[in-house]
């Protein structure tokens, strides 16, 4: 606990500053001289207020994502929805065990099949022995996770992330706002799902379990169990990337000194995070929809055909 509390007041701190040092719009006594730069004031008074928003908007998003990197909801918050899936998943025991006899009654004559309820009863012991650790379980992949970002980040140098910029041209600091604003946005909200998926994820893991140890639905228990894998590690895949960008950063190289090049940083690294968290979630959905089509068998061909009538 102290460790976590720790590392998220190391990275609350991270924060960026930007700033537009020179001005076209100056005051003058003359008053043709102040018509004259009227158009130029009220373009520079837009792209100001819109590029004043970008910065802040980066500094909030920069500093929550930080935030809820190295965050993680406590899972007992969760116990009662947990409880109710073990309570609807133990009452499939009993029809587990009826099919087996049944199973076992129709193929007592068969080797093959004499292994194979064998084997099926194996595994409904191994299930109901791991279903009754399952929120022990999860909680050791949470805490695993969570030990994994916080030692990544404890190597991470919160001045990378905490850029100084003085921009010399507004319309080059409007467009390298914009960019960063959206990419930084997006890497938190990434992060955010990763956060608010977690207690989701907990709920899931019994049912993902009790599908991989069922014969007819081993398939789709693999599949839920590597995403709940992918998806929780996701954080700590995040924290390597930081670290290893902060290394590469407070290096000696001066070409990597610039103020403006540590701003990049925001830009490069967050954008690889945002990208390769959405990479994550993409492919998880994807693993499911093919995994969904695959069990159709022949279905899928006649519904491909019938929309290729309809077509």
């Amino acid at each position: 606990m102290k460790a976590i509390i720790l590392g998220l007041i190391l990275l609350s701190i991270a924060h960026a500053e930007f700033n537009v040092t020179n001005s076209t719009c100056t005051s003058s006594p003359d008053l043709l001289t102040t018509l004259n730069n009227l158009p130029g004031c009220i373009t520079e008074s837009v792209l100001g207020t819109f590029t004043s928003g970008f910065a802040y908007s980066i500094d909030q998003f920069l500093s929550a994502s930080f935030t809820l990197i190295a965050a993680t909801p406590d899972l007992h918050w969760f116990c009662t929805p947990y409880n109710n899936i073990m309570s609807i998943i133990e009452s499939l025991y009993s029809l587990a065990f009826i099919a087996l006899g049944f199973y076992y009654v129709f193929r007592s004559t068969d080797i093959e099949g004499r292994l194979a309820a064998k084997e099926w009863l194996k595994n409904l012991v191994m299930m109901i022995a791991i279903l009754s650790f399952s929120f022990e379980l999860f909680d050791i992949l949470v805490s695993l996770n969570s030990y994994l970002t916080l030692s990544f980040l404890q190597y991470a140098s919160q001045d990378v992330f905490s850029p100084s910029i003085a921009f010399t041209s507004l319309v080059f600091a409007f467009f390298v706002l914009s960019t960063s604003s959206f990419i930084v946005w997006l890497a938190f909200m990434t992060i955010l799902a990763h956060y608010l998926l977690t207690p989701f994820l907990l709920l899931l893991f019994p049912i993902s379990i009790f599908l991989y140890f069922m014969p007819f639905t081993k398939e789709w228990g693999t599949v839920f169990l590597k995403l709940i894998v992918s998806v929780v590690f996701m954080s700590a895949i995040d924290a390597l990337l930081i670290m290893s960008l902060s290394i590469l950063f407070s290096s000696p190289d001066p070409n990597l000194a610039n103020s403006l090049i540590r701003g990049m940083t925001i830009i490069l690294g967050f954008s690889l995070i945002g990208v390769l968290n959405l990479f994550i979630f993409l492919a998880a959905v994807f693993s499911i929809i093919g995994t969904a089509t695959s069990s159709l068998g022949p279905i899928r061909y006649l519904i491909a055909g019938l929309i290729g009538r309809l077509i």
